[in-house]
């Protein structure tokens, strides 16, 4: 007689394949760390700006959303690289050492020859 509050008794080995009903594929989905961090940035930001729209009011998240837009945009010549530290510094990374900033080193990359900055900007105006 078993009474129905009794813990059950392993009887032999189990066989996983053949009786076990879990999925195996929740097991294989989940992500990488980096690729984890790096689609909660967008999030995070979003949960910001709501932060600051309810405490500060919808013109602070308005003009943070437009000086955010205004930083990411390019401003140099073509052939100039831009550091961005504006923009680092409003998303608040620019006292954090990230992926990006050691495995993307502009200096670590092959010589690629470059056209100078004249030839690149007849090349943006359509003029070459």
């Amino acid at each position: 007689m078993e009474s129905a509050n009794a813990m059950p008794v392993l009887q032999g080995p189990v066989d996983k394949l053949r009786h076990d009903n879990l999925s195996y594929a929740l097991d294989f989905s989940a992500q990488h760390p980096v690729q984890s961090m790096q689609s909660a940035a967008p999030r995070e930001w979003s949960s910001k700006l709501d932060s600051i729209r309810r405490t500060y009011g919808s013109h602070m998240a308005m003009r943070l959303a437009t000086e955010r837009e205004f930083f990411a945009r390019t401003r140099r010549l073509p052939g100039l690289e831009s550091s961005k530290i504006a923009l680092q510094t409003l998303n608040g990374t620019d006292e954090t050492i990230e992926f990006s900033d050691y495995l993307d080193d502009a200096q670590m990359r092959p010589v690629i020859p470059k056209l100078e900055v004249h030839g690149l900007m007849e090349i943006k105006l359509g003029l070459m």
